[in-house]
């Protein structure tokens, strides 16, 4: 029997892989699936993919020392804008120096050396893991992650070929040099392809645009009418739907923003509108979810299996739930998030929340996040509305209202450019690139 490993140390993984079509194209192909999982939510694993995977096993991850400095090492020697704001923010200036003078090609060298000659403190249950299953292939599906880079060191040691897969957008701009090289790198786009050869100069031959897996499944998806969803929620079923996503706690603090920005959109969105504000699934907007609004506001919190909401894993329900919320809106208020892209992929009207011409206190505003690197694409394609001030955003809103199609043609080139694919076949290509087909 040939097992293959896939590691899932990040909470995003549940919904971007383990709840694709991607295993079971795997297990189609004859390959059983063993899955690596954090000890504490092996109950979360074993309930919701339990009949998926041949074996689900927990591992322990607390970090070492070495993590620590070599995350640390992988962050300062990488300079992007993305790195040279949070320097300046919530990094509080660590790595300003390695990144200004040794950043480039002999910074790499330098932290391939390091990587190679610190000595490293073994992981018993991952080696147990190993030992048990023999696998024939590792995919790795976060390759920033300190535990996926211990699974990817150990297979290649033992001569197993790897697959790797760059989680998010935002990963290789933000969380630092890549640390093990995977015989194989998955990406969703070019500009991710570009970011991980110039910046951990993996040669082009080896890194592979797939798309993003889990939009296959939105295809599939026969959304009931609007009218349907208005009345689950408790709205009249004649309203537009203005659909607004904060930023979230971990992001802004104090984070006063999502609070201001809905308080303004119940004020000025016309009277036809309901606003239905989704919170982020692992993070807290205190200012909101402690308070009262008015009567057309709906607030709806994500169901999480968790009590500590950052370790909340996106469950297809969530993930259909949040697919099905897209679709029915008619405009979009949100932040630096994904969200553009899902918005994108739907090709709804967008408005970024925060004001373009507020300038003042940069490095504590929302504005910051807007010039990170995997944003400027998004500013720069056309696709979204980022409005100078509320005058500017009122007009945004008729504007949209009475025209939807406006940007039409920018948010499908937006979608296209970020997503990689738009034909459904990102979970066979990955599945080909895993199998090395």
């Amino acid at each position: 029997m040939s097992y293959i490993f896939i590691t899932s140390f990040h909470p995003l993984i549940s919904r971007n892989i383990l709840s694709t079509k991607v295993p079971y194209m795997l297990k189609n192909r004859g390959y059983s699936l063993v899955l690596l999982v954090p000890h504490k939510k092996l109950f979360f694993f074993k309930t919701h993919y339990g009949d998926l995977f041949h074996e689900i096993i927990p591992i322990h991850t607390t970090l070492t020392r070495r993590d620590a400095y070599m995350r640390y090492l992988s962050l300062a020697l990488l300079n992007t804008e993305t790195l040279n704001i949070k320097r300046k923010t919530e990094m509080k200036g660590r790595g300003t120096f390695l990144a200004r003078f040794f950043s480039g090609k002999v910074g790499l060298a330098l932290f391939r050396f390091l990587e190679h000659v610190i000595p490293e403190k073994s992981r018993a249950d991952v080696e147990a893991a190993f030992d048990a299953f023999k696998p024939g292939i590792c995919f790795s599906t976060d390759v920033q992650n300190e535990l996926d880079v211990y699974v990817l060191k150990t297979a290649r040691e033992r001569r197993i070929r790897t697959v790797g897969m760059v989680r998010s957008w935002d990963n290789l701009t933000s969380k630092g040099l890549i640390r093990e090289i995977p015989a194989k790198l998955a990406v969703w786009n070019e500009i991710i392809k570009m970011e991980a050869s110039q910046y951990s100069a993996i040669p082009g031959s080896r890194i592979m645009v797939i798309g993003i897996p889990h939009y296959d499944g939105y295809k599939e998806i026969a959304f009931g009418p609007k009218e349907d969803f208005l009345h689950s929620v408790g709205a009249s079923v004649r309203k537009k739907i203005a659909l607004f996503i904060p930023i979230g706690d971990r992001y802004l603090n104090p984070n006063t923003v999502d609070e201001d920005t809905l308080l303004l959109l119940d004020r000025i969105l016309p009277e036809h509108f309901i606003l239905f504000v989704r919170l982020p699934p692992g993070d807290s907007v205190k200012n909101i979810e402690s308070k009262s609004f008015g009567s057309r506001v709906y607030i709806e919190r994500p169901v999480t299996d968790f009590k500590t909401l950052k370790n909340t894993e996106i469950n297809p329900d969530s993930d259909r739930r949040l697919a099905e919320t897209v679709y029915h809106s008619d405009i979009i208020i949100t932040g630096p998030s994904t969200m553009v892209i899902d918005s994108a992929y739907f090709n709804k009207p967008m408005i970024l929340e925060g004001f373009c011409d507020d300038q003042s206190e940069y490095y504590k505003s929302i504005i910051r996040y807007y010039d990170y690197d995997n944003f400027i694409p998004v500013i720069e394609s056309r696709a979204v509305r980022f409005p100078k001030n509320i005058d500017d955003l009122k007009k945004i809103v008729l504007e949209y209202d009475r025209q939807p199609a406006i940007d039409s043609d920018y948010r499908k080139n937006l979608a296209l450019l970020e997503c990689g694919y738009l034909d459904g076949k990102s979970s066979e290509r990955l599945a080909n690139v895993i199998c090395d087909m």
